[in-house]
């Protein structure tokens, strides 16, 4: 798609439609994270969504004074139900382009290897939860003290922690509770929340600049999508430092990509489960969650050089051979 001075939005963007002009418009990495939230993973700079909201039975539409959001009963446009429904009904035209986006791309599959790994330390990511249960064996009850957790819509839950007759509201608020000699029946929550992982890269036209540009990675929390930028400088640096070692031996490259990226895919899903293993515990809200997953909080988590680079060290000793023994030879 050609590009122009920005006098008109020619790249991907969303917007709402009313009277025949565009409201809350975005484009760019605001436009990019509008898209994904709506399904478009991929292609998204070639993909232009607006909604077009009506009166009806459900409420009123409006405009702002100053004309440049729109109103549903007075309340901002429900932005993540209609990306949930959109989701849920994605046009097949959309989909065939995110397919012909990844057709080219090279497949990196890490999940069995670190799933194995995680597999022996599963429980250290299951932070203990608990939610009432008249059938419960144990006894739980509210910490004192303890911060109520907020729903999604920053309001505190109420002292049922959800609507009655259901198993907790949509931010959990049920199961920031503990266990307590002198409390209600209840029972312990367990759940294994590991994401799909996407490596995208300018390369195989997966990414594009104005997604995780020098960033490491992003987590799409509501479709439990992680995905990590291969063009990140620092990934980029492990491999050729590795490179550079293991010079004397064809073929090395692709071994040690592959292996440097395992390992960084590892680190990467691992925040983003101890993120998880915390949300809905009473002083970590839906909000202070999404801090730990933002672009930043990944970025810092792949940071770090030392472990890295020992587990990467090991696995390519078993690949490539020692370094130690060539050396010596």
């Amino acid at each position: 798609m050609l590009q122009n001075s920005g006098f008109v939005a020619s790249s991907g963007h969303m917007a709402a439609l009313y009277h025949d002009e565009l409201y809350e418009m975005v484009t760019g990495r605001a436009g990019v994270a509008r898209l994904q939230l709506f399904g478009v993973i991929f292609g998204h700079n070639r993909v232009v969504i607006y909604v077009e909201p009506t009166n009806g039975d459900t409420g009123k539409l409006t405009a702002n004074t100053a004309r440049t959001n729109l109103l549903l009963d007075e309340a901002p446009l429900p932005w993540a139900d209609w990306a949930a429904e959109f989701r849920a009904q994605m046009p097949q035209e959309i989909k065939q382009l995110m397919e012909d986006v990844t057709a080219g791309s090279e497949t990196t599959d890490h999940r069995q290897a670190w799933k194995e790994r995680l597999r022996q330390i599963r429980d250290l990511f299951k932070t203990s939860k608990y939610r009432p249960s008249k059938k419960g064996t144990l006894l739980v009850a509210e910490r004192a003290g303890g911060r109520r957790p907020k729903t999604e819509s920053g309001e505190s839950d109420s002292a049922s922690g959800g609507p009655s007759g259901t198993r907790g509201g949509r931010a959990g608020g049920v199961y920031a509770l503990f266990v307590d000699d002198s409390g209600e029946p209840g029972e312990e929550v367990r759940g294994d929340n590991d994401p799909e992982v996407q490596w995208i890269s300018l390369d195989d036209n997966t990414r594009t600049h104005d997604l995780l540009e020098d960033r490491a990675s992003k987590y799409l929390a509501d479709q439990n999508i992680l995905q990590i930028n291969a063009d990140f400088r620092v990934f980029g640096d492990m491999v050729d430092y590795w490179c550079d070692r293991y010079q004397n031996i064809a073929g090395a490259r692709p071994i040690i990509t592959q292996t440097v990226g395992e390992w960084y895919e590892q680190a990467l899903v691992e925040t983003v489960l101890g993120a998880h293993a915390l949300k809905d515990s009473p002083q970590w809200d839906m909000n202070d969650v999404g801090l730990l997953w933002s672009e930043e909080a990944l970025t810092a988590a792949v940071l770090q050089r030392y472990h890295i680079h020992v587990n990467v060290g090991r696995t390519l000793g078993s690949k490539l051979g020692s370094l130690k023994d060539r050396a010596i030879a």
